[in-house]
């Protein structure tokens, strides 16, 4: 028989109000970041945003569509990503992925170092 833990409901509600306490010093030092950041912690409180494609001239832009602000326990309106984050760590996860399905990576077209820039001067190049 599994007992749930006893939550003390009063210490619970003094812990708020005294972060709410302190919502004043957050909003009048500009620089302290770490009030604002523990705040936030405290709460919980998750920013949701959802972006849609939308052409502007002659390019694509990501617009926002929607958003959802979650507080507390509530459960997110998405599935988190858990996994690796770092650039090479995602890099190597797509070419491993690309290699077991026996396509190539499309992700990462092919170069040889010398290629094109759009905007910049091609250091390779003497003019």
């Amino acid at each position: 028989m599994t007992s749930t833990p006893m939550v003390d409901i009063d210490a619970e509600v003094d812990a708020a109000l005294q972060c709410l306490g302190q919502l004043d010093d957050v909003v009048e030092q500009e620089g302290n970041h770490r009030l604002a950041r523990e705040l936030f912690e405290v709460v919980n409180a998750r920013l949701f945003l959802a972006f849609r494609k939308q052409p502007l001239k002659k390019r694509v832009v990501n617009r926002l569509h929607a958003g959802v602000v979650t507080l507390g326990d509530a459960p997110p309106p998405i599935y988190i990503y858990s996994g690796p984050t770092a650039r090479h760590k995602v890099k190597h996860t797509a070419a491993v992925v690309a290699a077991e399905s026996g396509e190539p990576n499309s992700s990462a077209p092919p170069s040889d170092g010398e290629g094109k820039s759009l905007g910049n001067v091609n250091r390779g190049d003497r003019i």
